[in-house]
């Protein structure tokens, strides 16, 4: 059974600016592997500092990063 977990990624280039994803997995290692390959299809910065946390509440959005500075969470 997947679950939603949000990913973190720090962007250091041009400044440096935390990015979030919501995406479905099986496990915390899942997400994380997906999240790269998400982040550096569509960035050519490195991505530092990726953490993973389960989410509890139903996701509306998925498999897009989002700058977290524009959100109030």
């Amino acid at each position: 059974m997947e679950k939603f977990y949000r990913v973190f990624v720090l962007r250091k280039k041009n400044g440096f600016a935390y990015f979030f994803i919501d995406l479905s997995a099986k496990n915390s290692k899942e997400a994380k592997e997906k999240a790269k390959d998400i982040w550096y299809r569509d960035h050519t910065s490195h991505a530092f500092q990726i953490t993973v946390k389960p989410l509890k509440t139903v996701v509306l959005s998925e498999n897009v990063f989002s700058r977290y500075d524009e959100y109030d969470l």
